[in-house]
């Protein structure tokens, strides 16, 4: 010990140096550490909020292909059928759009249905009660869009009035927003230019994005999910999607 503090009175200046070294080391672990965590709840925010013990896509769809899944009306129904299940579509996309206040915004569109366990709900304003509404999460509002706006798809054409802000969530670092899934199914299936089906259309209900187990009958209906099943039994194997195009 008495060598030891010789040698830092005798080299005081370089054993400074190297803690401040040590120092700025850790702080820039500190940095990069908080910068990834942040990056990552950017991204999959939107998806951790949702109450779903599990999200089921389509056979074909990879990790990387969350949003490419479509699985048929059909294998939805068959979940739902399945005891002690609670199954939802749910409809991811992400698209842009301008309110009647010319603010310019991206959206990731949430399709659900409202009332079920998917639902966000509001924490202000009006919850989702119909086609052609949206519900905005609270960084869509710190980008100016407000509640009573009209928000215009980009090259579809398709109006949404605002009625009700959520938490703050966001997917693909774009900032999420709910609508009812024949309105999400217009704004993936519609093609650009061409005539917006109206929201009660067969070709505007016959597909859904993504159905995921879900907690049993005695869950909440406020803990949203995708199609689920109850944590405490082991699931059923749905029967298989076909190959062909299936959505939730």
């Amino acid at each position: 010990m008495y060598l030891a503090l010789l040698e830092l009175k005798a080299a005081r200046g370089r054993f400074l140096l190297m803690g401040c070294v040590v120092l700025l080391v850790a702080a820039l672990v500190g940095i990069v550490s908080g910068f990834t965590t942040g990056l990552g709840d950017d991204t999959v925010s939107a998806l951790r909020r949702l109450p779903a013990t599990h999200l089921a896509c389509s056979p074909d769809a990879k990790s990387d292909q969350f949003a490419r899944s479509l699985v048929p009306a059909g294998t939805l129904d068959r979940w739902r059928q399945q005891p002690g299940v609670r199954a939802t579509p749910l409809g991811v996309s992400i698209t842009r759009g301008t309110t009647d206040r010319h603010t310019e915004v991206d959206l990731a569109a949430f399709g659900v249905e409202p009332g079920s366990f998917l639902d966000p709900g509001a924490e202000d304003g009006r919850p989702l009660g119909g086609d052609g509404q949206l519900v905005i999460s609270r960084k869509l509002a710190d980008e100016g869009v407000r509640i009573g706006d009209t928000l215009t798809v980009d090259r579809l054409g398709i109006v949404l009035e605002v009625t009700g802000i959520t938490a703050r969530s966001s997917y693909g670092h774009v900032p999420a927003g709910y609508v009812t899934t024949a309105t999400w199914q217009r704004i993936r299936f519609t093609t650009p230019g061409a005539a917006t089906p109206p929201p009660n259309s067969p070709s505007s209900t016959a597909r859904s994005r993504c159905a995921a187990p879900a907690e049993p009958d005695s869950r909440t209906p406020t803990s949203s999910s995708a199609p689920g099943r109850s944590p405490s039994t082991r699931p059923t194997r749905p029967p298989p999607a076909t190959p062909a195009n299936a959505s939730p």
